[in-house]
This record gives structure tokens, C-alpha cells and sequence, in this order.
């Protein structure tokens, strides 16, 4: 899936110095109200997509005006205060592949400021009312689902308390959630990192179980491969979101041989703030989520799909044993 964020973290970054945590209630007097700030943005993508600093005659015409429908005034936070919605889908620019256009969503939070709260390629990202709140309602490419499918659809809902988006039912109805925390995750840049709100315990085990593997193409290079960490839906019923962490597999051998699985494991945010280990998986087990109750159903899947040879392991939190045990 191709992905093509470069310019537009560049533009992000300056958008940021410009003002754009402004809020559509005032005008800053040292920045831009919303709108023009994303303005700018955009504009400065388009015409940055132009530029070589070899042939700096050789473009078109400097582009002044935003095409019409890129930047749209949406309202997902319900807060009085505008969100905004840059499609790029007309835009011009190569935000497009096989996993649909690039979308990105700023939501207003109470601060004052906004939140990047999506920012990735999607086929469509339609807002509707269902079940009394205001969903997003996207389809995203095959590899997003497990087992992959052809109509890959997620959907989300803002949480003001969370300052983010949260899983619902897609508009299918389907429950279960293989992985759209890559959906929702901030772009990756040339340094990885963790998430930044990762429990500290969860950060130091990203950073000391980091793996140097030699490069099967090119002797004497090495990539380094990072665990991963995903913040989850509430697995105990504490209404605080819970985290996901699968350490990197094995390095891959030289000659093929395929790395060592890593089993998953699921930790449990504590009123502190800190997690607990609460689960471990079989090594090459994949977690799945079914938020068709609250809280969610951990489902251990062997990546074999979710057929009846399956061994889906189906769990939820007992709370007087203080462990995960089989859902009736």
C-alpha cells in the first residue's frame, strides 16, 4: 500500500509553527484561524511537489487557490467549535494508491487546540449519525483485516474524555478488530519511536528488545526491527483503554529460513496509570478484538482465519480471579 506522507509531515510541521492549534473561535494574533492555516498547508504541498532545486524554472504555474471540496468544515467532537477535513482525493498531489486517497482529520479539543486525529489513505471516509453519536465510516485496504478481504471496512467514533477516535462497529455491523491501530497510529517518520502516551514500562521494553538483522540483499547492512505496541480497547471493564505488545520476531536467517514467532501479550492499565502482564499468547498468534460487548473479547487467532478448525481462543477478564478465562 503505498503511502506517500514525506511532504505532508514536513507540512504538518510547519502548519504547527504557523498557528494551527488555533481554534475556530478566535483568530490568534500571532497566527492563522484554522482554515487558513490548513490553507497554507495544503497549498504548500502542492506547489512543494513541484520543486527541484536543480530546474527551479522548470514547473508550472504557482498554485493560489485550494481546489474546491480538499479542505472541508465537518463536525465530529459535537463541542460548538468547527473540525476540519482535508481530502486530498482532487487535490493534485500523489496522496492516492491502492489503498485509497490520503484523508486527514483535525478535531477540536477543549484546550483550545486540535487533534491529528486520523491521517491515513482510505477508500472512502464517510460521516454519518448511527446508534445515537457520530461515526466515521471507512473502507481501507485487504491487509487492514485478518483474514484479508476485498471490503475491508473499519469504523470510529470520537471520545472527548480519550481526545481520540475509538473503535465501533463497522457499518456492516461486523465486530471484530484484527488491526486498526495502524490506521490510527501517527505516520512513521526516519526515526521510530513508541507511542508516546505508552506506559513507560512498555517504552523501555520497545527500546531494549530492538533487533539489529542483517540484510539478506545487502552484506553488512542491518535493519533494525522495534516490538509493537498498540494502545487497545478495554479488555477488563475499568473503562480505560488497555495496550497490546508483540516483540519482534526472530532475525530471519541468511538462508531463507524463516525467524522465530513471538507470542503477544496483553497488559492492562492500572488506575495509576501503569499496566500489568495479563496475558501471553502462543508464539505467532495474532490478537483479535470483538467489541460487539463491552468490554471487549480478546480472541487469541492462530492465523488460520476464523473458520470452526480454528483454534480461536475466545477470553474475558475475570475480575475475581484477576486473569483472563475462556467466554462462555
Amino acid at each position: 500500500m503505498s503511502r506517500q506522507f514525506s511532504a505532508s509531515l514536513l507540512a504538518l510541521a510547519l502548519f504547527a509553527a504557523a498557528g494551527g492549534a488555533a481554534t475556530a473561535r478566535t483568530s490568534e494574533p500571532d497566527g492563522p484561524a484554522p482554515r487558513q492555516a490548513l490553507e497554507w498547508m495544503v497549498l504548500n504541498e502542492i506547489n512543494s511537489a513541484y520543486f527541484d532545486r536543480s530546474e527551479p524554472m522548470n514547473r508550472p504555474a504557482l498554485v493560489k487557490r485550494v481546489p474546491e471540496g480538499v479542505i472541508r468544515q465537518v463536525d465530529i467532537s459535537h463541542d460548538g467549535v468547527t473540525d476540519w477535513l482535508v481530502d486530498y482525493t482532487d487535490s493534485g498531489l500523489m496522496y492516492c494508491g491502492t489503498g485509497g486517497c490520503l484523508r486527514s482529520l483535525y478535531v477540536s479539543v477543549p484546550d483550545g487546540g486540535y487533534v491529528l486525529a486520523f491521517n491515513d489513505q482510505s477508500y472512502d471516509f464517510a460521516i454519518r449519525r448511527r446508534n445515537g453519536e457520530t461515526v466515521l465510516d471507512m473502507a481501507v485496504h485487504q491487509v487492514m483485516c485478518w483474514p484479508m478481504s476485498d471490503e475491508c471496512a473499519y469504523s470510529f467514533a470520537w471520545d472527548t474524555d480519550l481526545k481520540r477516535l475509538v473503535e465501533r462497529p463497522n457499518v456492516r455491523g461486523e465486530t471484530l478488530l484484527s488491526s486498526p491501530f495502524a490506521i490510527l497510529a501517527p505516520p512513521e517518520d526516519d526515526e521510530p519511536r513508541p507511542p508516546e502516551d505508552a506506559p513507560e514500562l512498555l517504552q523501555a521494553k520497545w527500546r531494549e528488545t530492538a533487533k539489529a538483522c542483517p540484510s539478506a540483499a545487502s552484506e553488512g547492512v542491518f535493519n533494525i526491527v522495534h516490538a509493537d505496541i498498540h494502545s487497545i480497547p478495554d479488555l477488563d471493564g475499568d473503562g480505560v483503554r488497555d495496550w497490546m505488545y508483540a516483540p519482534p520476531h526472530g532475525c530471519p536467517s541468511l538462508d531463507g529460513t524463516l525467524a522465530e514467532l513471538q507470542p503477544f501479550m496483553i497488559y492492562l492499565t492500572r488506575s495509576d496509570g501503569g499496566v500489568d502482564l495479563a496475558f501471553t499468547s502462543e508464539p505467532g498468534e495474532r490478537p483479535v478484538y470483538d467489541i460487539a460487548t463491552r468490554p471487549a473479547v480478546l480472541i487469541s487467532n492462530p492465523e488460520c482465519g476464523f473458520n470452526e478448525p480454528c483454534r480461536n481462543l475466545r477470553l474475558t477478564w475475570n475480575s475475581r480471579e484477576s486473569r483472563f478465562v475462556p467466554a462462555g
